[in-house]
This record gives C-alpha cells, sequence and structure tokens, in this order.
C-alpha cells in the first residue's frame, strides 16, 4: 500500500476536504462522480473540499466506510479545523482592534494620585473595579513614561507570558525592555507589580498635598514592611517571587535580564539603608545583591533560584507626584481595550 502524505499548511487553517479530495482523486474519481455515487449533491462535495460545509456525523460515517480513515477521524479533523477557524477570526480582530483603536490614555495626575493615596470615601467601593481594569498597565505604563523622560532611548512593554518556562512555578506580571544608550545591551526587566495603595488592608492615606518630610516618613515605613534590612530579603512571597529566574522570550535571550517591583505606594528606603536611587527624586531605586527569603509549597528543586545582582524598585505614586503637568499622556492598550469595550457594550442614561 502507497503511503499518502499532506502537505503542512501552518499560515491557515486547512480544511479536512483537502484530505477528501485526495481520497477521492486515489479512487481515480472526480468529486462530482463521487457525489452521484453517493447520492450527494455535487455542491455538497464541493463546499465539503473547500471547508464551507461541515463534515457532520452521516459525511463521517460514509467516508469513514469508503477510505481507509475512520468516522471518529474525519470529526477529528473537522473539530480541529473549525475551532482552528475560530482561532484565526480572533487574532484578525485583535488585531484589527490594535490598529483601529488607540492605546494612549491621558490621566488626571492628581485625581489618580487622591484615589488611591488619600482613599476619598467614593472611592473605597470602586477601588477593585479600577485596579483590574486599569492597575497594571497604570504601572507599567508610568515606569515606561518615568524612563523615557530620564535617559532611556527606547522602552517597550512586552505582551509575553512571564514564567519559569513550566508549568509549575510562579509567574510576573510584565516583561519591560529598555534600551539605554548608555549601556552596552539592552536589559529585559522581568517585572511584578502590586497595587498596594491606601486601599490596602491596614494601609494609610497620604494626602496629595502632603510635605516632603511627611511623604518620605511614610515611603521609609512601607519600606520597612516589605524589606528584611538584616536578611537583605523582601518580606513577602509575593512581591519577592520577582527574584525567581524566568524564562525570556524568544529572540530576548542575550538581554540583561534584572528583577523589576513596581509599587504604587510611594516607597523608599530610609537613611542608612544600602540602595541606589537611579533617577532624581528616588522614584526608581536599586538594592544590591537581594536574596530569595521565602519558602515555596513545592520542592526547591522545581524552581530554580539564584542571586541578581541588583533589585530594582520603583514607585508609580512618588513618580506622579513629582510631575508638574495636570494630565498626563500614558501608553497602556490593555486598560484602553478595556475602556473600549465598555462603551462598546454599554451606555449611561441621563436622568
Amino acid at each position: 500500500m502507497t503511503q499518502r502524505t499532506y502537505q503542512h499548511r501552518p499560515e491557515y487553517a486547512a480544511p479536512p476536504g483537502y484530505v477528501l479530495q485526495d481520497h477521492i482523486e486515489a479512487k481515480g474519481l472526480t468529486p462530482a462522480e463521487f457525489a452521484r455515487q453517493h447520492s450527494l449533491t455535487e455542491e455538497l462535495v464541493a463546499d465539503v473540499i473547500k471547508g464551507s460545509a461541515p463534515i457532520d456525523r452521516d459525511l463521517a460515517a460514509l467516508f469513514g466506510r469508503e477510505f481507509s480513515l475512520g468516522a471518529d477521524v474525519w470529526l477529528r479533523m473537522e473539530s480541529r479545523y473549525r475551532r482552528e477557524l475560530a482561532e484565526e477570526a480572533a487574532n484578525r480582530a485583535t488585531r484589527q482592534q490594535s490598529r483601529s483603536q488607540p492605546t494612549t490614555i491621558i490621566i488626571d495626575r492628581k485625581e489618580i494620585i487622591r484615589f488611591f493615596d488619600e482613599k476619598p470615601p467614593w472611592a473605597i467601593k470602586h477601588a477593585t473595579a479600577v485596579v483590574a481594569v486599569m492597575g497594571e498597565d497604570l504601572a507599567a505604563a508610568a515606569f515606561q513614561h518615568c524612563l523615557l523622560n530620564n535617559g532611556a532611548s527606547k522602552v517597550t512593554v512586552r505582551t509575553e507570558t512571564v514564567g519559569p518556562g513550566g508549568r509549575k512555578g510562579p509567574r510576573l506580571d510584565r516583561w519591560i525592555e529598555v534600551d539605554w544608550d548608555t549601556e552596552p545591551q539592552m536589559i529585559l526587566f522581568q517585572t511584578e507589580i502590586k497595587n498596594l495603595s491606601a486601599h490596602s488592608t491596614g494601609a494609610k492615606a497620604l494626602k496629595l498635598r502632603a510635605n516632603k518630610q511627611e511623604v518620605n516618613e511614610y515611603k521609609h515605613e512601607r519600606w520597612t514592611n516589605q524589606w528584611d534590612t538584616r536578611e537583605k530579603a523582601l518580606t513577602w512571597a509575593g512581591a519577592a517571587k520577582v527574584l525567581v529566574p524566568m524564562k525570556p522570550p524568544k529572540g530576548t535571550e542575550a538581554r540583561c535580564v534584572l528583577p523589576l517591583l513596581i509599587y504604587w505606594t510611594p516607597i523608599a528606603p530610609g537613611p542608612g539603608h544600602e540602595h541606589q536611587d537611579r533617577v532624581h527624586g528616588g522614584h526608581l531605586f536599586t538594592i544590591p545583591n537581594p536574596k530569595v527569603g521565602f519558602k515555596f509549597e513545592r520542592s526547591p528543586n522545581s524552581v530554580p533560584m539564584r542571586t541578581f545582582p541588583d533589585l530594582w524598585v520603583f514607585s508609580v505614586s512618588s513618580y506622579l507626584r513629582s510631575l508638574d503637568d495636570d494630565d498626563v499622556a500614558l501608553e497602556m492598550p490593555t486598560a484602553a481595550a478595556r475602556l473600549h469595550a465598555l462603551q462598546y457594550l454599554t451606555r449611561v442614561l441621563d436622568q
């Protein structure tokens, strides 16, 4: 028996009709002749071959009797083809959306700070929802904005999953690729975003108009709650997972990978704490030789550990407080898409 092979078509979903046509021709028949032999319309067989008509159970049973592939095989091919068509349609829609919809959001800097730092009564019931819509995007975009205003020539927030390379192990929130003209190679930050704010359990409020001393005291208290000075380790496992090495996206393996923690809350080490400010104002700082100071529930052998040369830490609130403009333009594609979806799905009626 001659073994038949079929061309792989990775660029698009291939209908099982291609396989059907090969089998029909192997019998020395045309599709029209095959249709007449089995009391089918020529249009139906032609549409199955093109993929515009599905292979149902009756057709699968017929093809199973006539050819070497069983009915279940024909049904699986049909199911896979329809699934691939749906995925292609979703991908096209996503690409079209990204081309047609703006991704820049103008935030009201002062009101954003009041919302998260002052915790006004009206905001309490909305904090969780607002964080869900824009929290991570706001944090990554503020970091991008800060670096572009402080010597970076290019900052790219990537969309790939941030994980250790297998099904097990912790996951982080973003890959952020940074090109500094003064550095010999790009830096790839494996980034964990923590939306700690005045809305967090046990947190204190901080007024927008707080003076410098009040802000600094608040920052130092926050950092003391996050960092064990004696152990040189983060105290919260949810933040400390940033020190687990992640598998870089394809094409970025040559980058220098460093851990980055982005907090909403104003946060910074106090006097005498070993650190280095990376931008004026202390919104971005590094801690040398951080240690993984917590235990995973899984065996340590299943999660790789190593010490990074530096832990980078950025405060969104601290950076926004340093700006002069009330309106700040930030690249927030995920948040923009969610806001567009809400606009499409709903409208508010005037009373």
